[in-house]
């Protein structure tokens, strides 16, 4: 799956109704169901009998929302559903006026077309429909719609947004006057570009891609921009294990890290490998750490040879460290190691003497890496994990950086080490240095807490050790990690389908999702 431009998705649906496959009502209808559905299945995990408030333009986004207002009020009632009209009946063309006109008599008796003070019930939910991807931007929201999103954006309900956040252009992300702020964006065939340009995040929230029947065929005649990943994607991926497998088929892992100042990072990233399936796990950690947390009993512990004053990996750990590695399918290097001129020096004499091995940095292995990469010319078998504060510091000597989006840095930073770089952020992307990026569409602001980052590290390891090639591990350990956010809070109890409120989700709470995880791509 890709992300396609806002004319993409118009020839698309232009090339079913040419060919037959579908009118033009038929393709709104089938739309309008689909986001019907996703939004009874997110009602239904509320702890409430839900109202919704739906707000309607004049185009074809509009006519999606008389169809979903039908289908809700077949599933609650009229009663529970009060349609906001930006436009008059009068003032409704083409698909939009024929879904109008198929509504229940009684539901049309339910739409308010003048805005008062908005206010809506605590069980209420907003769905907007009021501009889609068709709408001209340029020269900035028009009344009445530019208030009746600031009436959204005030609301404290949640808010699902119809194929695309009201307000924001389909190719080129928010403009000057903001845009609807959702919790879920439903877009139908495939998501925008506009999607992933620098701040649309905060509009668009989770994103769910809603199948309406759009044949691959259809969808290949455009030509895509970012790769999507999502649950289909990574069931096609995922292996499932043979039943014959045994501990060192499913493949060895070594870590490297912690020190004096953060011992407990690197057991966050075992035991996130040892979940995911990693047939052995060992951690590393300067002879000086004192580990202060419960480790799995299946784990192996190393204390290596470190500066005896910092408690810190330096040149006389490298002997060690290979030694280990030399006995490992694949490596993890960072968490909790700190960063000076010890540790640099360290991971300078480390990566020379194991080339061939893949290597994950992550943490602190980047901050060092930033000292010394003047000379390391590449880093083919490594995938790099930066959020935006190291890879800045990885680029800072790059010309004109500061000019890129952090997708341009991402890639950047993929081509100057020839390696996988995975920019972590609310849609974390894998860069490659010769095909496209991939967004993942996993994920949730649980992820937003210290170690996250380390059990990251841990599950894509142990896919590195279990033979998948790097590019595979680093899409597939994000949408694991992805999902484990989404899964966490519900576990803690938390069974609110707003995703903006994690139920004090720690890295520990993550790794104990992994395994529902697992059974969710493996369909189980």
């Amino acid at each position: 799956m890709f992300a396609y431009s806002a004319q993409a998705i118009r020839h698309m649906d232009a090339e079913c109704i040419r060919t037959g496959l579908y009118t033009g009502i038929e393709l709104m209808t089938r739309a309008g169901n689909a986001a019907a559905a996703e939004i009874i299945h997110f009602a239904e995990r509320t702890h409430f009998t839900p109202v919704f408030h739906i707000f309607t333009g004049s185009g074809n986004n509009g006519g999606d929302g008389f169809v979903i207002a039908a289908r809700l009020a077949e599933q609650y009632g009229c009663d529970a559903v009060t349609l906001h009209a930006a436009v008059p009946e009068e003032k409704l063309k083409g698909d939009a006026a024929e879904a109008y006109k198929n509504m229940p008599e009684d539901l049309k008796k339910r739409i308010v077309r003048a805005l008062p003070d908005f206010k809506t019930e605590e069980n209420a939910i907003i769905i907007d429909c009021l501009l889609g991807t068709g709408t001209d931007l340029s020269n900035g929201l028009r009344e009445p719609v530019k208030s009746l999103i600031g009436a959204i954006n005030q609301s404290p309900c949640p808010v699902i947004a119809i194929d695309i956040p009201s307000g924001m252009c389909a190719d080129r992300g928010i403009g000057p006057d903001g845009a609807v702020c959702a919790v879920e964006t439903l877009t139908f065939a495939a998501p925008k570009n506009g999607f992933f340009a620098d701040g649309s995040a905060k509009y668009c929230g989770k994103i769910r891609v809603l199948d309406i029947g759009i044949p691959e065929k259809i969808m290949t005649l455009e030509s895509g921009g970012y790769g999507i990943f999502d649950l289909t994607a990574a069931r096609k991926l995922f292996r499932k294990n043979d039943y014959d497998t045994y501990k060192q088929k499913r493949g060895s892992l070594l870590i490297l890290g912690g020190s004096m100042d953060y011992p407990s990072a690197p057991f966050l990233a075992a035991e996130g490998a040892l979940r995911t399936g990693a047939g052995m796990v060992t951690v590393a950690v300067p002879e000086q750490t004192q580990i202060c947390c419960s480790v799995p009993k299946a784990l192996i512990v190393r204390r290596l040879q470190a500066d005896p004053e910092r408690g810190c990996f330096c040149e006389k750990s490298i002997p060690a460290a290979v030694a280990l590695a030399e006995k490992a399918d694949a490596i993890v290097i960072g968490p909790g190691m700190m960063c000076n001129d010890q540790t640099a020096a360290f991971l300078q004499g480390f990566l020379k003497q194991i080339k061939t091995k893949p290597v994950l940095l992550d943490a602190d292995a980047l901050n060092a890496l930033a000292k010394i990469q003047n000379s390391i010319r590449d880093l083919p078998n490594a995938i790099l994990t930066p959020h935006i504060g190291e890879m800045n510091r990885l680029l800072a000597a790059e010309k004109d950086i500061e000019k890129l989006s952090p997708m341009g840095k991402a890639e950047a930073l993929s081509h100057r080490f020839e390696t996988v770089c995975v920019m972590k952020g609310p849609y974390s992307t894998s860069c490659f240095p010769i095909d496209r990026p991939v967004v993942n569409l996993s994920g949730s602001p649980a992820l937003a807490t210290a170690g996250s980052g380390d059990v990251l590290s841990g599950i894509t390891g142990a896919l590195m050790a279990n033979q998948y090639p790097l590019a595979d591990a680093a899409k597939l350990g994000v949408f694991l990690h992805g999902l484990c956010g989404e899964i966490a809070p519900e576990m803690l109890g938390n069974l609110s389908p707003d995703l903006r409120y994690p139920c004090g989700v720690i890295a520990d709470d993550l790794i104990n999702a992994i395994p529902r995880a697992l059974r969710m791509i493996m369909g189980a």
